[in-house]
């Protein structure tokens, strides 16, 4: 009877738990028709769901290479989008490639068209210091945004959206 007490009560605080999530996501109207799909996920994930867009939005044949953002759920296809899962894909740079020029080269020699930026991201770890970024390489991403790249679209100031020049 105890374990049987215990197993009770475990699937009764997962049901509690799953059931406040789904309240908390309230996918109702979207399941309904009340409620868009795009209005749904801008609501739920907000600046990240108009970044997709934004990325699902350029040409057919667009690779958009991602720095500082690891998420690349809504993308329109694998071949779209180039996640950067460890949050490290400007660090590996910087070690590979000696200024922003050579990065921006190598970068277009893979294919890329675009690049997206999560500023917030980008922001946080240079105001932490916990990453091995030098002053050097700040500068660097500085001379690649101004040299190499145009900005396309500035979503809230959170992510931004680059082409090649």
């Amino acid at each position: 009877w105890l374990m049987g007490g215990v197993i009770a009560l475990a699937l009764t605080l997962t049901a509690a738990e799953t059931l406040t999530g789904l309240l908390a996501d309230n996918p109702l109207p979207v399941l309904s028709g009340a409620q868009s799909r795009a209005d749904y996920l801008r609501a739920e994930l907000g600046w990240h769901a108009l970044a997709m867009e934004a990325v699902n939005g350029l040409p057919d044949g667009a690779k958009v290479l991602f720095l500082w953002e690891p998420r690349s759920y809504y993308c329109a296809g694998a071949e779209r989008c180039l996640p950067d899962g460890l949050l490290d894909r400007w660090w590996h740079a910087r070690q590979s490639q000696a200024d922003a020029a050579a990065i921006a080269r190598q970068w277009r020699a893979e294919g890329t068209t675009h690049v997206l930026i999560f500023e917030l991201g980008r922001e946080v770890i240079e105001r932490d210091g916990t990453d091995p970024f030098t002053p050097e390489d700040w500068a660097q991403l500085a001379a690649l945004r101004r040299d190499e790249m145009q900005l396309v679209a500035d979503l809230g100031g959170v992510y931004q959206l680059y082409a090649w020049k």
